[in-house]
């Protein structure tokens, strides 16, 4: 009779793959999925194109309520009598136009927006109407994907501080199309009451592209 062979536990082979091998796997797996989140969140916030693919311009100039419809007719022609504001004698008011290039394959997807800025009181226009070729594709208003530019830009401090003519929890109105929409925007910008002696220089216009998602594609400044 033979004396029975005593195996040690450790010794033992275990079924299956090694531990280490397991939790290698499971961090190379983690990993990878790390990298296509990553992947994907860069997609979604990339812009199609930048600024310079538009090419936006912008040109502004401060009028009276008396002059005002003259500008307009300048700038934007009769179309742009749409616009007018029956504001009252002697009351000043600006006129402008913002000008781009549509870029090739550009969506309709997503949100063009003209901001118009006061830098003496670093407020939004309270009031602002625009025109285009294309009239049902401008409309006045606001939108609160707009809000993340005061972080991203701070020259765009104003989008969080200004104060609006109303009791709507808005800093003033922007001008809102679509990117695929064509220029030029011809507008009219009227300030508080108590906003007086306006010059040119005094105003910062600004385009900004949101994305289809409402993620912040860039901002750029066009006067100011």
């Amino acid at each position: 009779m033979t004396a029975a062979e005593i195996t040690v536990p450790d010794d033992l082979e275990t079924e299956g793959a090694p531990r280490w091998r397991v939790l290698t796997t499971i961090a190379a797996v983690l990993v990878a999925l790390a990298l296509v989140g990553v992947a994907l969140w860069w997609w979604l916030v990339r812009p199609p194109y930048g600024p310079d693919a538009m090419a936006p311009r912008a040109v502004v100039e401060v009028v009276t309520a008396e002059t005002e419809r003259a500008a307009l007719n300048r700038l934007g022609g009769p179309a742009a009598e749409a616009v007018f504001l029956d504001a009252e004698p002697g009351r000043q008011l600006l006129v402008g136009q913002v000008s781009w290039t549509v870029p090739k394959g550009a969506s309709h997807d997503g949100r063009l927006a003209i901001l118009v800025i006061h830098k003496p009181t670093n407020a939004v226009a309270p009031t602002l109407f625009g025109v285009g070729p294309k009239p049902e594709e401008v409309t006045s208003g606001w939108d609160g994907e707009l809000d993340e530019v005061a972080q991203e830009y701070d020259w765009l401090s104003a989008v969080a501080t200004g104060q609006a003519e109303s009791t709507l929890h808005a800093p003033g109105d922007a001008l809102l199309t679509h990117p695929d929409t064509p220029g030029p925007i011809t507008f009219v910008a009227q300030l508080r009451p108590d906003v007086t002696q306006l010059s040119a220089d005094d105003f910062l216009v600004a385009l900004v592209f949101v994305g289809p998602r409402g993620q912040l594609y860039w901002a750029e400044r066009l006067l100011g």
